[in-house]
């Protein structure tokens, strides 16, 4: 398994297509950062857990890695805004 980066926990969602005997299917996947790893909890087509073969893990797995950056960028941000909501509100309320 590649590693990433982070030294947290984050769970984070993307849309992908996937292509089954010549038809597209769109799916949502859940996938983790958990402590270096990334991995797929979850794939989803209509709002129904689908299986996936081996390829298709692979594939997606191979896209959740590269994801992954932005997705804990995003979190680190929301992070840091809601950090600086919180420290204006504790502000505000002396």
């Amino acid at each position: 398994m590649k590693q990433f980066r982070s030294n947290y926990t984050h769970t984070f969602l993307f849309d992908y297509e996937l292509d089954r005997d010549g038809d597209t299917i769109e799916v949502e996947v859940t996938a983790d950062i958990d402590l270096g790893d990334v991995s797929i909890t979850s794939v989803k087509h209509n709002g129904c857990e689908i299986p996936t073969s081996p390829e298709e893990d692979k594939e997606l797995q191979s896209h959740a890695f590269d994801s992954a950056d932005e997705a804990a960028a995003d979190a680190e941000a929301d992070y840091g805004d809601w950090r600086a909501d919180m420290q204006r509100e504790e502000a505000y309320d002396d």
